[in-house]
């Protein structure tokens, strides 16, 4: 974070044994919106939930996320530490999240959309010690 900066954006990594039903999906999208968050949501088995934005906004769509009946949910990664100043520029940082994009949650059928994803953003470390903890 470069001094002077805007405050860190936090960014949140959740699975699940599947997310399926429709309408839950449609709940993830919702409240990204609602929080004016941004993220990616891999529906299916297993499903994967990435979330970045303020940290009021993550925390509240993490709990009301968590409330839902899911055989399995786990916060797996929830950290302070995306630097606001990346929107804007163009190559790698969290540009693929942020810039230029409305809020709300994407949903994708396949695993190597979110790992590209991903990897476009620069979170390689953060999502490997995200998806290992707890496994």
């Amino acid at each position: 974070m470069k001094p002077g900066s805007a405050a860190p954006l936090t960014r949140a990594l959740m699975t699940f044994h599947h997310i399926g039903h429709p309408k839950k999906r449609r709940f993830i999208i919702e409240h990204t919106k609602r929080y004016a968050l941004r993220g990616i949501c891999k529906f299916g088995t297993p499903g994967i939930l990435v979330l970045v934005g303020q940290k009021e906004g993550c925390a509240a769509v993490v709990r009301a996320v968590k409330k839902l009946d899911f055989p399995e949910c786990q916060l797996r990664k929830f950290s302070s530490d995306v630097d606001p100043l990346t929107i804007d520029q163009e190559g790698d940082g969290d540009v693929w999240l942020l810039n230029g994009k409305e809020v709300g949650c994407s949903m994708v059928e396949r695993m190597v959309n979110i790992t590209t994803m991903v990897k476009q953003a620069g979170w390689d470390d953060w999502w490997r010690e995200g998806m290992s903890q707890g496994a």
